[in-house]
């Protein structure tokens, strides 16, 4: 399991964030940074890093994200999950979600129980 937060603030603010968020003690392969990442999204070169780091192909990813950059993923053949929230911004551009939902409907997908998310 990867944090890919858009690698513009350092590590110690992007844990904060996670503590925020009450997930700071999860067990992360990776959590994305300024101090170890070289590139940002959408750029796929970002998506290919991660999956370099972390030993990973694409079809055994899945990003999940509300932003057309998080969607990017999905030029490097990684499944996208799209989750709309108040931020969300796809434009024409954007590659299609390969699935769009709640972050809920997440685990019956990884599950194969989402058949129609």
């Amino acid at each position: 399991m990867v944090i890919a937060t858009n690698p513009i603030f350092p590590r110690e603010v992007i844990y904060e964030r996670l503590r925020w968020a009450g997930v700071e003690r999860m067990p992360f392969d990776l959590v994305t940074s300024y101090e170890n990442s070289r590139y940002t999204k959408p750029n796929p070169l970002y998506f290919k890093a991660i999956l370099d780091t972390i030993d990973a192909a694409p079809e055994h990813a899945l990003m999940v994200g509300d932003e057309h950059w998080d969607m990017a993923a999905g030029s490097i053949g990684i499944k996208t999950f799209f989750v709309k929230s108040r931020a969300s911004n796809l434009t024409e551009h954007t590659p299609p979600p390969t699935y769009r939902g709640k972050l809920s409907d997440i685990p019956d997908l990884l599950t194969g129980r989402g058949k129609n998310v």
